[in-house]
This record gives C-alpha cells, sequence and structure tokens, in this order.
C-alpha cells in the first residue's frame, strides 16, 4: 500500500492507496472517512479514479482508505438517516486535491510490474479457483425456530457428530481466520486541531481554474523509464530487452497504442484553426435517423476540429481536414467518430475526446503476429521511453513487466546453499 498525503486550506487528506497492479472487481474495497465517520460518495469515488488514470484496467478498481479532515461548517451529514451520505461545501475542490494526491504518490513508484510475482499471483487464482469449484454439494441440513426467528443446524448433524477430520479441517479455518484478523493493518491517523470555519482565509477559485486543473491529471508523469537494450522479438508481438534491472518484455501493440494515445490526446485536446483543404472532397451517407443524430451532436465533432456539411438529403461533405489527422485515415476515421456519436447516449466534449483517443490509438497500432526490424523496434522503445505514463496502455493492461536478475537466479535454482570449502573462505 501507498500512504498519501494533501492537504490545503479547507481540507486534509491522509490514508493509503493500493499500486495499480492489485485491485478489485468493484469499489467495495474503497473506503472514505469524513472526520472519522464513514461516509458513501460517488463523485469522491470517482476523483480516486481519476487519480489513477488509465493506470488502472477497464472494470476494476484500487484497494483504498482515505481519511479526510474538514471543518464541520463544511459537510451536512444530515442527508440520509444512516448518516452515510454527506453533502460537501467546495466539493471539486476536494475531489481536485484527492486526485492530486493520488497521482503524485504514483509518480514516485516503480509501476512495472514483477513478472514472477505476477506469474505467482495468477498460478495461486487458478488454484484457488479449481478448488473451490470443485466442492461437493451438501444436503440442507438447516431448520427454522419460529420462536427464535432464526435458522439451526439439525440436532443429530450437530459438530459433535462430525468426524474428527472434518472437525479438524473446520478448526483450521477458523484458526487461520483467526490469524489473518490479527496480522489486518490497522491505519491510524494522526489527530488535529481543527480551526472553526470562520478563522480560515478562503480563496476564490473560480471553475475554469478547477476544469484546468482537472486536465492536468491527464499528464499522468510517472518515474523515470529505464535505459533498455533491445536484442529480439517473439512470435512478432513481443519485444525483448534488457537494462540495469534485469529483463524487460513490451507488449508492442500496448507500447504502441500508448505513444499513439498521449500522441492524440494532445493533438484532439488542443484543437486549433489549422485545417488542411482536400482536392477531392468526401462524401458520408448515413440513414436518416442517423443523420437526424449528428446533426444535434455536431458541435462535438467540431470541437475536435472536424466540419461537415450537409449535402443531399442523407448526406455529408468534407472539404477540409484537422492538421493532427493523415490524410489516409480520413474516411475511416471520420466514420469511427460519428458511429462514436450515435453509440453513445450522453457524451460531453471531455469524455469524448478521451474515449476518440483511445479509439483511434487502439485501431492504428500494430497488431499480434507482426514482425518488426530492429531499427522500427529500438524507436518504439524510444517512442514509449517519451511517454508521459509508459506503463500502461490507455485500457489499463501492462506495456512491460520485469524479469529482475534475483527472479532469474530462482526460477533456475540458482540461489541455494553456499558451497563454499572452509579452505577457500581462509579458516585454515
Amino acid at each position: 500500500m501507498i500512504e498519501i498525503s494533501a492537504s490545503n486550506l479547507d481540507f486534509e487528506v491522509s490514508g493509503y492507496i493500493s499500486l495499480p497492479e492489485l485491485t478489485r472487481a468493484n469499489r467495495n474495497y474503497i473506503t472514505i472517512l469524513i472526520n472519522g465517520r464513514y461516509i458513501k460518495n460517488f463523485l469522491l469515488n470517482r476523483a480516486i479514479l481519476d487519480g489513477y488514470g488509465s493506470k488502472l484496467m477497464v472494470g476494476r478498481f484500487p484497494i483504498a482508505v482515505i481519511a479526510i479532515q474538514i471543518d464541520p461548517y463544511l459537510a451536512d451529514v444530515n442527508v440520509h438517516p444512516t448518516k452515510q451520505e454527506v453533502r460537501i461545501s467546495k466539493e471539486r475542490e476536494l475531489m481536485v486535491l484527492i486526485s492530486q494526491a493520488i497521482a503524485a504518490s504514483l509518480k514516485e513508484q516503480d509501476l512495472i510490474p514483477d513478472a514472477l510475482e505476477n506469474l505467482a499471483k495468477s498460478t495461486i487464482n487458478r488454484a484457488n479457483k479449481s478448488e473451490q469449484t470443485s466442492l461437493p454439494l451438501k444436503e440442507n441440513r438447516l431448520y427454522y425456530d419460529k420462536e427464535r426467528n432464526d435458522f439451526f443446524v439439525r440436532p443429530q448433524v450437530s459438530e459433535s457428530n462430525l468426524p474428527f477430520e472434518e472437525n479438524a479441517t473446520f478448526d483450521q479455518q477458523h484458526t487461520d481466520t483467526d490469524m489473518l484478523a490479527s496480522r489486518a493493518v490497522s491505519v491510524k491517523f494522526a489527530a488535529r486541531q481543527t480551526p472553526s470555519y470562520d478563522q480560515l482565509d478562503h480563496p476564490e477559485l473560480d471553475q475554469s481554474s478547477l476544469e484546468r486543473a482537472l486536465d492536468k491529471l491527464d499528464g499522468e508523469e510517472t518515474s523515470t523509464f529505464p535505459e533498455l537494450e533491445y536484442f529480439g522479438q517473439m512470435h512478432g508481438t513481443y519485444l525483448f530487452a534488457q537494462g540495469n534491472g534485469g529483463l524487460y518484455i513490451i507488449d508492442q501493440h500496448a507500447a504502441q497504442e500508448r505513444v499513439k494515445y498521449e500522441y492524440y490526446r494532445e493533438k484532439i485536446g488542443d484543437v486549433d484553426d489549422s485545417q488542411q483543404q482536400l482536392l477531392v472532397p468526401y462524401i458520408f451517407e448515413f440513414p436518416a435517423d442517423d443523420m437526424l443524430r449528428l446533426k444535434q451532436r455536431m458541435n462535438l465533432l467540431e470541437e475536435v476540429g472536424v466540419f461537415l456539411d450537409e449535402y443531399g438529403s442523407n448526406q455529408f461533405i468534407l472539404r477540409e481536414y484537422p492538421i493532427w489527422m493523415k490524410e489516409e485515415e480520413i474516411e475511416s476515421g471520420i466514420y469511427e467518430m460519428c458511429d462514436m456519436l450515435l453509440l453513445t447516449k450522453e457524451v460531453s466534449i471531455k469524455k469524448y475526446r478521451a474515449e476518440l483517443a483511445i479509439m483511434m490509438s487502439c485501431k492504428r497500432s500494430i497488431k499480434a503476429n507482426h514482425s518488426l526490424d530492429n531499427d522500427s523496434a529500438r524507436d518504439l522503445i524510444f517512442q514509449l521511453s517519451q511517454c508521459d505514463n509508459p506503463y500502461n496502455c490507455p485500457h489499463g493492461r501492462p506495456v512491460l513487466v520485469n524479469f529482475t536478475k534475483s527472479d532469474m537466479e530462482k526460477m533456475f535454482r540458482r540461489i541455494q546453499e553456499n558451497h563454499t570449502s572452509l579452505r577457500e573462505l581462509g579458516k585454515y
């Protein structure tokens, strides 16, 4: 777990978060405390995920314990009878503070997964799943007591009548559970004297400043990328390189996807008025209902530099295209951008730009079983090293994994007892 800490005039945030490789399938492992009270808040959960950026895989959520100290005047706990939902003043400022604290802590970490450790985890998970599915079904031996209003085990199959081996397993399970409970990490936060709301200065922060601060989180600056020496490729899919940290295996599709994603994210997010004229315009035809929906969302296309004019009953014409788009990608790219608008019910310009960058980078990256020559492979690794976040593709998958020298020695059983003789040690 990684410690985080941040504060401003109104809030003090502290806690622990997991590395991007340690995730769960739902948000149940995210805990938020305000002045020591457990609360539920969708926007603060969203801020935690925003702090990770694209380092998390799709559909995965981190483990986090976040404690927030706040002046009581800024929090209204009388929103829900359970007191678990809180209305917070200056909520957007708190979201930015949490996201920036998480991004700053992750920046200091080495985010290249250890290949041997991940392999061991996946092997254990598969073994556990196999063991769970092989358990035999047992007859339901519960009965319902109306007087006590509860379920009980039938007397004839009580614990004292079970075979010795089953009792032993039951005891062992409880012992293991007790041991795990005794090892649980206790997170304590230092108490502080909270000044009253009137004693604090509250500078004005306009909406545009908040938006710029949130946009900066997409930069995802991380730790220094290792210096790598390329030496081979396997199955036209994985690149092999070595460095001071050992052996590195790079997924070439994920690597180029990250490179192209950051290119499109920058160009689409900062569109200027520069356009390239087409000698022969492109005509795009759509069904009547799709034409109507596209007209309603045409402003989103214009925000990324694409200007379509009506041409006929069910057609659009494109006479110029943005300079960030390659000419050979125009026809397929425009159709893909329109399809994204048609398939999405509600979309903002920020979300549209992000999803568009992900879609275009994925479709235009090299695929598996595509051999690269040495120069192309080295150039791809160099471009990856220049990325803000070279460790994950836009979908959160790892771009590269690392086998340290120690990992290799463990796999080949080179780590064992020292057989040096006493004479060699100079004992006699």
